[in-house]
């Protein structure tokens, strides 16, 4: 008579193992779809950002060469009149008509300190963009519609056409005043290299980015900052509709500022000199190269 052998079942080891496996397996797959989705995340808000200053590059084309401007309102001063330089004139009120601010973010376009969508697309820009989700980031977490502002060292005769940044024409070039005046495209001499548009998080009493993303240039000081929703891709666009993104050297910086607000002052890390400021070196000297020297080291 032949003997059958009943099957051998799993040991409990063996069981706990195979489970082991299939969760790091699930943990690898989830792991690797999360950094595939914010691939594409990072992609759609250069892809936006490149439409942004195609956009702008558009708009001087139609505008016998002038830049669109990078303030969300008019500005509050009727004159701009640096000593021994000519007089810049300004229309007041809250007209877009002839300001060429490039979204109008201003009563009745506005909730409060959120912007309508009436915001975007009474804009000056708008319709050479088309498209009110390309002013938001999909790297963006809020509710807001508008992720990006301009820079505002470009399409402005002074940054932000405002005159507390008067000081820094006068300590690049007392004579005459031209170098920080980028209000026509040939005006600006290194387009591939200077920012047009990044993502921006103006936080701080504000649901909207106001105004242009502007830092000092005489010094280490973050005026703004960039949107550090994912510190390893702080994204922007060139003036030529190149795109680019920047991973911050000094993981600790984003904590700093956000915490400290407007104007934070970096100081030197690992030497001395401008450029042991790696990362607000590095914005610097991409938001006016050529018209303005970089800071030497």
């Amino acid at each position: 008579m032949r003997m059958t052998k009943a099957p051998r079942a799993f040991s409990l080891t063996e069981l706990l193992v195979v489970v082991a496996i299939l969760a790091l397996l699930i943990a690898l797959l989830i792991t690797g779809i999360a950094a595939v989705q914010r691939t594409g995340r990072v992609t759609k808000c250069l892809s936006n950002q490149r439409q942004i200053a195609l956009a702008c590059a558009s708009y001087a084309s139609s505008n016998a060469g002038r830049l669109v401007n990078p303030r969300t309102s008019a500005p509050g001063t009727t004159t701009l009149t640096p000593p021994g330089c000519p007089s810049i004139s300004y229309p007041t009120g809250t007209s877009n008509n002839d300001f060429h601010s490039w979204t109008a973010s201003f009563a009745p376009n506005m909730n409060g300190n959120t912007e309508l969508e009436a915001a975007i697309t009474k804009g000056a820009l708008y319709p050479y963009v088309g498209s009110v989700p390309v002013y938001k980031s999909p790297l963006d977490p809020g509710a807001r519609l508008r992720s990006y502002s301009l820079s505002a060292f470009v399409g402005c005769h002074v940054p932000d056409e405002y005159s507390g940044y008067i000081s820094w024409e006068q300590f690049y070039e007392p004579e005459n005043c031209q170098n920080l005046n980028t209000t026509a495209m040939s005006r600006i001499q290194q387009p591939s290299k200077t920012i047009a548009c990044i993502t921006e998080d103006d936080n701080d009493g504000f649901n909207f980015n106001n105004q242009g993303w502007v830092i000092d240039p005489t010094n280490s000081n973050w005026i703004d900052w960039p949107a550090f929703w994912d510190p390893q891709n702080v994204t922007y666009a060139m003036v030529d509709g190149s795109t680019e993104r920047y991973e911050m050297s000094r993981p600790e910086l984003p904590g700093l500022i956000q915490t400290f607000g407007h104007w934070y002052f970096e100081s030197a890390v690992n030497g001395t000199g401008w450029r042991a400021r790696r990362d607000w070196y590095h914005f610097r000297i991409r938001c006016l190269p050529g018209n303005l020297p970089n800071p030497t080291p």
